[in-house]
């Protein structure tokens, strides 16, 4: 199959004025002509992939102008023109496929020097390039696709700025353990990437392949895990790694604390963090802890630790004051004041163990009444009655003059362990002549009160109960309400004491009942909801009383253990009650006792699909905002994707995009592990450029993107002016640098009359601007106009030669309805803009184009059933061109009428009524049937193309000696056999 240009001539004239590129020098006495380079070639640096045109040094020369064009022709506005100041020049960029260039080149003068005439035209059979590898990378192994005619592979490195050479090799992996140990031995600590070249073989027509994509090589940099020494109360101690200044502790999975060095104390090769702030807030219970190193620069975050386990408890308070062993004939009772577990629960230990040792047994410290099945050694209430008999003496006396020690401690449960003895006791005999009070209950006031006894001087109040409590008072009331608040019976007694301690008989006792009084829970108040890892952390206003609460994704109940210390669940717990990418979280306080469930809370919305981010281009550089719980992007280039495993917000985008001067459709998403991606941001485009001067590219056809321009040609100024108002933008900013004798009006007034489009606009152009940046504005008015007079056409019946085999279906998808990237299309000329360049329509406007009833995406869709009725799938492109040509030369008749109204548009019509002729376009052609050589040549280019056969539409002259002989044709390249 061969490649080749085939050019079809609608040989029918109509009106274009050709002004030509470069004007006569003028022959002035005091100026003198440079003389033209006597040589031009074309020359390939092979180390380096760069393809030059290099002309003789001349000194005199200010610059050098190379010229350039893909066919061979004398119409020197057609050639593409670099300015240089050497006198070579890299056309890598522009010589890209495998064909015939032609080229010259001229020397730029100043001064006294004019500009010389170019030099004899040469051209060069451009060689093919290489495909580009493919580079992919597993463990220390390069991995890559074998490419066709290549000899073998080059392998770069590249760290920081720093480009060199590994190693060539003939195979298509390459293992790198050697080369990354020789860096690491030379203090390596950076990223190192690598970029594979496929070469040719000498002698082939075969030019080495771009550098293929890079990949990262970064395990070497994997940070060290840390190991956990040691958890107390206070600290945990772990080791300290190197290169890393953040560690990520994890404590039971779910909540994660961030610790940087600066928090730590550094203990040899240890670090400590203070953790006494997190068990003041968790509060007592057993631990899992474990750690990572995190990313530092570009050393890579490790894998967690080992889980370490610590259990957090708290030794109770000793029974305070002194322990009281009265004498109540015949027994004996031991009193202590009872322990608080905590000031915020207001609970007191249930249980005590006593221990008691005497001279008998050489004190001995023993649990007391272990051997005789009485007490078992836990005690329910602060105080206990033994008999003398129990006791083993016979009287309160015996054991006044015995030797003993007596110890009382509370007993441990849970997270709170034993406290120590409490050791100071004294005995206190009952004093006989002391009566016992008689005690009354006021239950309206909620007291009891007695008589003054005589010879008392305090009174004791022991209460016995769910709680028991031991008062003292001096009064001759006591008001218990406040001390009776859990639901149960009560025992009140009293007792009177006298001044050496002696204690009197108990009073009558009183007996109270508690009611269980149920008490709704307040509903708790949700703040916020955040993601760290897989971590969902919950902030809300706790309620009073409530100690735990149950929590709901959309309703759906998802734990019944959420406290004020444990406000964290898993991420993938709850995704499965996700609806609409979002999950509903509320909270409920439990129930528990007397303490009725509360409502559930207000509602915190989750979202589990990620915001999309917003994207800007700024020179070759990609920035975003960074987006909310992303632990990484994904960059799509036109069709194609690329992972960017960072959170950092800022892209190369040199790194992705290798070719020059194409432009590429540029978005992004957000991803997480556990969430769903973004939708797709903003879309921008991105064309990698020589930036000439400042800002200012040589390149444009961007899909109705704007940018600034680098014009060093008419026929540069033409593409531009007209892709600027087939797009409908108000203004282009340019850089003009040719013809610096004519004003920009004057270039402007050169090429306006080859602008032929469907759209009636005024360019403002700035007066006395010669060279340099200019600005001009575009005011537009109506998009064509109908013809403004009758047309007759004759209908052709002839059979075409060449037509579809078999139909297509109406819904054929044509390549133009997948294209990836859009571009607004207001048009008929927009619309065959966009599908040359291979974008999606977009049509902007419904005005009407064609017999007050045709839109331009009625043209578009009329191609279709064109297409749909000529062409199929298993037609070759030769026989699809043939076919379209058919279709076109038979339905469409020459308006002579419309070509020679042009006369009628003489000097005194103004320049936009001269470009309003319905005749050029392609809905003309289409519609009425009838068209000048321009219509002809649009309509067949906008069917070829919707076929993805590249075809472009030609302006030139059919007489070169006659600038009024102005044509149009069409120029398609396409495969076929012979």
């Amino acid at each position: 199959m061969k490649k080749r240009k085939i050019l079809f001539l609608f040989a029918i004239l109509f009106g274009i004025m050709f002004v030509p590129l470069f004007s006569a020098c003028k022959n002035e006495d005091e100026k003198i002509q440079l003389v033209a380079p006597d040589s031009v070639t074309y020359q390939i640096n092979f180390d380096t992939n760069k393809q030059m045109l290099v002309t003789p040094q001349n000194p005199l020369a200010s610059s050098y102008v190379f010229g350039f064009s893909e066919h061979e022709t004398n119409n020197f506005s057609e050639y593409i023109h670099i300015q240089s100041t050497t006198n070579y020049c890299d056309v890598s960029d522009y010589f890209v496929n495998a064909k015939t260039y032609y080229f010259y080149a001229q020397y730029v003068g100043s001064g006294k020097y004019l500009t010389s005439q170019i030099s004899k035209i040469e051209s060069h059979k451009v060689q093919f390039v290489l495909e580009k590898p493919y580079l992919s990378i597993e463990e220390n192994i390069l991995t890559w696709a074998p490419v066709q005619n290549c000899l073998d592979y080059s392998i770069y490195s590249l760290v920081g700025s720093s480009k060199e050479f590994v190693a060539n090799s003939v195979q298509t992996n390459f293992n790198i353990s050697t080369y990354i140990s020789q860096k690491l031995s030379s203090g390596l600590d950076d990223v190192i990437k690598f970029t594979v070249i496929a070469n040719p073989a000498q002698g082939t027509n075969f030019l080495r392949s771009p550098e293929s994509n890079y990949v990262e090589y970064s395990s070497y940099l994997q940070l060290a895990v840390p190991e956990i020494i040691s958890v107390n109360s206070s600290n945990i101690t772990f080791t300290s790694i190197e290169h890393c200044s953040s560690y990520t502790l994890r404590i039971n999975s779910t909540y994660i604390i961030q610790i940087t060095k600066d928090q730590c104390t550094k203990s040899g090769n240890n670090l400590i963090y203070n953790l006494s702030q997190y068990f003041a807030q968790n509060g007592l219970g057993t631990y899992t802890f474990k750690i990572k190193s995190n990313n530092t620069n570009h050393y890579v975050e490790s894998a967690y630790s080992n889980e370490s386990i610590y259990t957090y408890t708290e030794k109770l308070n000793a029974p305070s004051g002194q322990i009281i062993i009265t004498n109540e004939n015949p027994n004996i009772v031991i009193y202590w004041n009872p322990v608080l577990i905590s000031q915020d629960s207001g609970q007191y230990v249930s249980e005590y163990e006593l221990f008691f040792s005497d001279v008998k047994d050489g004190y001995k410290l023993k649990q007391f009444f272990v051997n005789d099945g009485g007490v078992q050694g836990s005690i329910i209430t602060n105080s206990i009655m033994l008999t003398f008999e129990q006791m083993k003496i016979s009287s309160f006396d015996e054991l006044k003059n015995s030797r003993f020690k007596l110890q009382v401690r509370a007993k441990g449960k849970g997270y709170y362990t034993n406290s120590d003895f409490c050791s100071n006791f004294r005995l206190v005999d009952q004093d006989n002549s002391l009566n016992a009070p008689v005690i009354t209950d006021v239950a309206s006031q909620n007291k009891i009160t007695w008589v003054k006894i005589t010879n008392a001087v305090l009174y004791k109040i022991t209460i016995t109960g769910p709680i028991s409590r031991e008062f003292y008072t001096t009064a001759e009331y006591f008001e218990y309400e406040s001390y009776l608040k859990e639901a149960g019976q009560y025992t009140i007694v009293c007792f009177a004491v006298g001044d050496d301690d002696k204690v009197s008989q108990p009073s009558n006792s009183i007996s109270k009942i508690v009611e269980q009084q149920n008490v709704n829970l307040d509903a708790p108040v949700m703040n916020s909801v955040s993601l760290d890892d897989d971590v969902l952390t919950f902030d809300f206003a706790t309620s009073k009383n409530a100690t735990t609460y149950s929590l709901y994704a959309n309703n759906n109940l998802v734990s019944e253990e959420i406290t004020k210390n444990n406000k964290a669940i898993l991420i993938t717990d709850v995704l499965q009650y996700a609806q609409n990418n979002q999950i509903s979280f509320q909270l409920k306080a439990n129930g528990y006792e007397h303490f009725v469930e509360s409502e559930k809370s207000n509602a915190i919305i989750f979202s589990t699909k990620m915001q999309a981010p917003v994207i800007k281009i700024n020179s070759n550089s990609l920035t975003w905002q960074p987006i909310e719980n992303a632990t990484s992007y994904t960059l799509f280039l036109d069709d194609k994707e690329y992972p960017i495993n960072s959170i950092e917000t800022y892209l190369d985008l040199t790194m992705y995009v290798t070719q020059i001067n194409v432009a590429r459709q540029v978005m992004l998403k957000a991803n997480n592990l556990y969430l769903d991606d973004s939708e797709f941001s903003n879309v921008k485009f991105y064309n990698r450029t020589d930036r000439i001067i400042g800002n200012f590219t040589d390149k444009y056809f961007y899909y109705g993107q704007t940018y600034d321009y680098y014009i060093t040609s008419a026929k540069e100024f033409y593409d531009v002016i007209e892709y600027t108002y087939l797009n409908f933008l108000p203004e282009v900013n340019i850089w003009i640098n040719y013809d610096p004798e004519k004003s920009v009006i004057e270039k402007y007034n050169e090429i306006w009359e080859n602008i032929h489009g469907s759209i009636n606009f005024v360019p403002i152009i700035p007066q006395q601007k010669y060279t340099g940046e200019v600005t001009i504005t575009f005011n537009y008015a109506e998009i064509s106009r109908e013809p403004d007079y009758d047309l007759q056409y004759t209908n052709y019946t002839h059979d075409m030669k060449y037509t579809a085999k078999s139909t297509r279906d109406a819904n054929y998808q044509f390549p133009a309805d997948k294209y990836i990237v859009n571009q607004d299309v207001y048009t008929t000329d927009g619309l065959l803009s966009a599908i040359q360049h291979h974008a999606k329509p977009n049509f902007k406007t419904t005005n009407f184009v064609a017999k007050d009833q045709y839109t331009v995406e009625d043209v578009y869709n009329k191609a279709k059933e064109i297409l749909i009725g000529i062409c199929d799938d298993s037609m070759t492109d030769y026989e699809k061109v043939l076919s379209i040509h058919d279709y076109v030369v038979t339905n469409v008749e020459y308006d002579y009428t419309g070509r020679d109204s042009i006369e009628a548009y003489n000097d005194g019509k103004t320049q936009l009524q001269k470009l309003l002729g319905y005749y050029h376009y392609l809905e003309s052609a289409m519609f009425y049937n009838f068209a000048v050589c321009d219509g002809y040549a649009k309509l067949f280019s906008l069917l070829c193309n919707m076929e993805e056969i590249d075809c472009v539409v030609v302006n030139g002259l059919e007489d070169k000696n006659n600038p009024n002989s102005g044509h149009a044709w069409n120029k398609v390249a396409f495969d076929f056999d012979g």
